[in-house]
């Protein structure tokens, strides 16, 4: 909700997108690292999962009035402003910043603790890890949508900031009700707390024992940089509308649910993730390069495509979904089996559930801020789209073939020879 209501003030271009996106994720990758390690230390993280969305419910009590403060502020300072968009650009950016700051502090931290309440099992990392940001994101995804197409138009801004609002307290008094049965777990003996169960012995390890952070910080700086340079080129054909926002953004929010869930397990049950992690970055290449030939035909086919679902406003919305589906979600989907497979193979580098995730978590946030920002505001100014989709393949290749380097002991030239190869093919 609160998204949205910034995204309708500040438009839908490209500087837009990566204003909204950076704030936000800025936000969440500083909770993830100032609260994670936090959610390790309290007896009841389940407890502190319900204060932070408490907290964020209050702060979007007040979002209203602080936003006709930004329209004040904005419009008292827009004439004294030099000429140029990057620089007013940058004032709405630094506003947005300042006015999402807190709630997406509070919105970083509600993963680690709730991965740190809820996950039992250090055999089943991956499994956990992609379960809670598959149910995490679709949420996202969920509430992205019903907000562009239905609660929107329907209710209006204040009333879908209401609703959310409503769900926020409803969150919180629901895991506030859950952790009555936690109530003297916290008096366990250490030895048999979650936390302190053994790893096992062949759980995986990268050389360096930072390369998982590394590939998650990557990860995300291509992840938003696809996904700002796909906006923009989809937006040409759509329009510049809220429906345009939503469906794009809830089609890039489903593969990332959609990729955590079914290659969590995956890094699990494998006897080398890492290799997992591999395939995993040389998908992203591959599909991004597919979608690079595209781009010039996505005009004719957007044409093609609204003639087939019907020339009115629900075949332009239908047309809009199926060509976000094409585009976006099989990138999406190699984008967010990142996630598990990377939190799998650094556990054994964090001892608390908590500081795992949310170190994971705001590496590869800062990588996605940096994405966002710099292709928002300087590649696509710069270069053009079809070369910041060439940056993409080539830094997703990057990735993997580091993957394969960072495989402990020798070069194991049956694996690294034939995938080696299809990363020089790409």
């Amino acid at each position: 909700g609160s998204e949205m209501c910034i995204r309708d003030r500040f438009g839908v271009t490209a500087f837009a997108v990566s204003t909204v996106l950076v704030s936000f994720m800025g936000g969440m990758a500083l909770g993830a690292a100032l609260l994670g390690k936090k959610a390790d230390q309290v007896q009841r993280p389940l407890r502190m999962f319900a204060i932070l969305e408490g907290s964020i419910g209050l702060y979007a009590l007040v979002l209203p009035l602080l936003l006709l403060g930004v329209d004040w502020v904005y419009t008292l300072a827009y004439p004294m402003l030099p000429e140029g968009v990057l620089i007013r650009s940058l004032f709405r950016f630094v506003m947005c910043l300042l006015l999402l700051l807190v709630p997406t502090v509070l919105m970083g931290a509600t993963l680690p603790a709730l991965g740190r309440g809820l996950l039992r099992r250090k055999g089943q990392v991956g499994l956990g890890v992609g379960l809670l940001y598959f149910v995490n994101t679709l949420g996202a995804s969920i509430g992205c949508f019903l907000a562009g197409f239905t609660l929107i138009p329907g209710i209006g801004l204040r009333g879908t900031t209401a609703l959310a609002v409503l769900f926020n307290f409803l969150i919180a008094a629901a895991a506030w009700w859950l952790d009555r049965g936690e109530a003297g777990s916290s008096d366990l003996p250490d030895e048999v707390t979650p936390d302190a169960v053994p790893a096992e012995p062949d759980v995986p390890h990268t050389a360096p024992a930072s390369w998982p952070l590394w590939v998650a910080f990557g990860s995300g700086m291509a992840a938003l940089a696809f996904e700002i340079v796909w906006f923009r080129i989809l937006v040409l054909s759509f329009g510049s509308t809220v429906y345009s926002f939503s469906a794009m953004l809830s089609v890039f929010l489903l593969g990332i649910a959609l990729g955590s869930i079914l290659l969590g397990p995956v890094a699990d049950r494998a006897a080398r993730p890492l290799r997992v992690l591999t395939l995993i970055q040389l998908g992203v290449a591959v599909f991004s390069l597919a979608g690079y030939l595209a781009v010039n035909e996505m005009p004719d086919l957007f044409l093609k495509t609204i003639t087939w679902m019907g020339i009115d406003f629900d075949g332009m919305n239908r047309t809009k979904l199926l060509l976000s589906l094409v585009t976006l979600l099989p990138p999406a989907l190699a984008f967010g089996g990142t996630f598990p497979v990377v939190v799998r193979l650094y556990s054994r580098q964090e001892a608390g559930t908590g500081a795992r995730i949310g170190r994971v978590y705001a590496w590869n946030t800062a990588g996605a801020i940096l994405g966002s920002f710099g292709a928002g505001f300087i590649l696509l100014p710069l270069m053009g789209s079809e070369w910041v989709l060439q940056a993409v393949i080539v830094l997703s290749l990057v990735l993997t073939l580091g993957s394969i380097l960072a495989e402990p002991g020798p070069l194991r030239t049956a694996w690294a020879l034939p995938v080696g190869g299809l990363v020089l093919l790409v």
